[in-house]
């Protein structure tokens, strides 16, 4: 009977951490995709502290745990960082869609 306990425990383990695994994914590609959002917001001090958080490569090891390309994704936003207005916010729409379909893949 304990052998059988022992098992489930290790079972559920093993799910409990597949599922936690599973959930810091989902939240670091949230927050990707937060901080592109946050580029084209109208709050400037928003917009800048997203601009900031790209350009001094703090999004990097966030995206090496999910297997994005960080190089591509910082030169699209230094892109985006170029236009302004209506234009900067479909870029980023762009990005965000783009970032959204590439991170699918690779779940």
């Amino acid at each position: 009977m304990q052998t059988t306990d022992k098992s489930n425990r290790s079972l559920s383990s093993g799910d409990s951490t597949e599922k936690t695994l599973e959930a810091s994914y989902m939240l670091a590609q949230r927050l990707i995709r937060q901080a592109l959002r946050d580029l084209s917001d109208s709050h400037p001090a928003i917009s800048f502290d997203s601009a900031i958080y790209f350009t001094e490569r703090h999004h990097v090891p966030i995206c090496k745990a999910i297997g994005v390309d960080h190089e591509v994704l910082r030169a699209r936003v230094l892109e985006c960082l170029k236009e302004s207005g209506v234009r900067r916010k479909r870029m980023v729409n762009d990005l965000i869609e783009d970032f959204k379909s590439r991170a699918s893949k690779l779940n």
